[in-house]
């Protein structure tokens, strides 16, 4: 199993993946990822350099569609690879390590906002979605090349 919960941001990221299994590339639900972590990574750099309401206006809008897209999606991904006999035990280790990321971030921002000021948290944010990208697309290239070879089908 896959779990990464990064809390360097304001929002974590889980990808759970039962016995080594990941989503193979070009799923719609793999892409749903990949643009929710996108418009986390533009909507928290346009909440760091906000230097007008609109443009606060606009990163707020792109975090909480990135939310919207991230969180069924993970959760979903977390369903159909886990299993009839191991979901519920998937499903509760992508909500623990979101809920730990939740609680880790907020302390982790607020020491980053003290020390650099009060971009930085936002653009940790950046930081932790262009993992988050890299994560995906990294899982979504396995799991394309495992079930060429029919060795992680589902």
């Amino acid at each position: 199993m896959y779990t990464v919960a990064l809390a360097g941001g304001s929002a974590p990221v889980t990808i759970p993946t039962a016995s080594g299994k990941a989503v193979g590339a070009g799923h719609p639900v793999a892409r749903l990822l990949v643009a929710g972590a996108v418009c986390l990574g533009f909507g928290m750099g346009a909440i760091a350099e906000a230097s007008a309401p609109a443009l606060l206006l606009v990163g707020v809008a792109l975090a909480g569609i990135a939310i919207g897209l991230t969180n069924p999606t993970l959760a979903t991904i977390a369903s159909e690879r886990a299993g009839r006999e191991r979901q519920g035990a998937i499903l509760g280790v992508a909500q623990s390590s979101g809920a730990v990321a939740r609680t880790v971030g907020p302390v982790w921002n607020g020491v980053l906002y003290t020390r650099l000021g009060p971009a930085a948290p936002f653009l940790a944010g950046v930081v932790t979605a262009l993992v988050s990208v890299a994560v995906a697309i990294a899982l979504q290239r396995r799991g394309g090349a495992a079930a060429s070879d029919g060795s992680m089908a589902a």
